[in-house]
């Protein structure tokens, strides 16, 4: 059964490859306030608002960095409040540094990271056109992505720093699972992109 939608905010970022922008979104929950330049901070795990999204964002792209060659710049990020079927933007900013692969991007690619929720919901996250890996491949748990990108494995299993395992949420608000959140990355063709680049 899908999970309905209940998430009232979500961060979105920007991630530009070859000349083409990819959106990587991640639900989350935040409240406004007076102690962020961007007048707003993600809920923590512990259910209280003070993660900065600023330091979120930049912290999610540091685990992401070493997918990307560096031709890849930091990619922007938007936090949005939903108002029903409408996302509406309410902070904004930048990270920072280019991507830290010494290998090139790869056309096509689509690594797609399952993660379980506490009460057993999955959340995916998606990147395009990263250069981890070869064409249908696969991870299980920790420790498969743990020996591709340990960085990323850390950020979405570790508490502090802002790390995406505090403030991600699944579609219907709920929390990664404690102890063992990632399922499986699996590394595939995105036949859609594969034909929008001229492959066949």
């Amino acid at each position: 059964m899908a999970q309905p939608l209940t998430a009232p905010f979500r961060m979105t970022f920007s991630i530009v490859v070859s000349a083409r922008t990819h959106k990587l979104r991640v639900y989350c929950q935040a409240a406004p306030t007076i102690l962020s330049g961007y007048g707003y901070y993600l809920y923590d795990r512990g259910g209280i608002a003070d993660i900065d999204p600023g330091d979120a964002a930049e912290a999610f792209w540091t685990a992401l960095k070493p997918n990307y060659d560096a031709d890849t710049n930091p990619p922007d990020w938007v936090l949005e409040q939903r108002d029903d079927i409408v996302w509406n933007p309410v902070a904004s900013g930048s990270t920072t540094g280019v991507g830290t692969l010494g290998t090139p991007n790869k056309a096509a690619v689509q690594m797609t990271v399952s993660l379980r929720t506490e009460d057993f919901q999955r959340i995916r996250i998606i990147t395009l056109e990263g250069g981890i890996f070869d064409f249908e491949s696969k991870a299980v748990g920790y420790a498969g992505l743990s020996a591709v990108l340990p960085t990323l494995a850390t950020h979405l299993t570790t508490a502090g720093g802002g790390h995406v395992y505090e403030w991600a949420r699944s579609k219907n608000t709920k929390l990664l699972h404690g102890s063992n959140p990632i399922v499986s990355t699996v590394w595939d063709l995105n036949d859609k992109i594969r034909r929008s680049r001229g492959y066949q």
